[in-house]
């Protein structure tokens, strides 16, 4: 996509802009995707957190797997914590295997499907 669906406030979607991927399902965010490598993982908690009233996505923070205890600290304060149950974290090394397994997936799938 080239630009956010307009699903939202032009002053909200200046907001869900600065978000790394979101994944819309119709329109509608569907997940939300903060990498977090350089920032520290406050930020990207709080770049998300800054949209939850205005979508009921799923909020996933993919960072280095030693961040997790960070990440854990981090939504057990507050304003995180109100919305903990919508945080998800997955390290670099889960996001290269589902990216794997949907590659296989696909392949295998156009052989199947292939009629030739």
């Amino acid at each position: 996509m080239n630009e956010i669906p307009p699903f939202t406030h032009p002053r909200l979607l200046d907001t869900v802009k600065n978000i790394d991927v979101i994944w819309f399902d119709e329109e509608f965010p569907k997940f939300c995707f903060e990498v977090e490598h350089t920032t520290g993982v406050r930020d990207g908690l709080l770049r998300l957190y800054r949209v939850r009233k205005i979508t009921d996505a799923k909020f996933f923070v993919i960072a280095p797997k030693d961040i997790i205890s960070k990440f854990q600290t981090e939504i057990s304060k507050d304003p995180f914590h109100q919305i903990r149950d919508r945080y998800v974290f997955r390290s670099y090394n889960e996001l290269v295997d589902i990216f794997k397994s949907s590659f296989v997936y696909h392949k295998l799938k156009d052989i199947f499907f292939n009629d030739k």
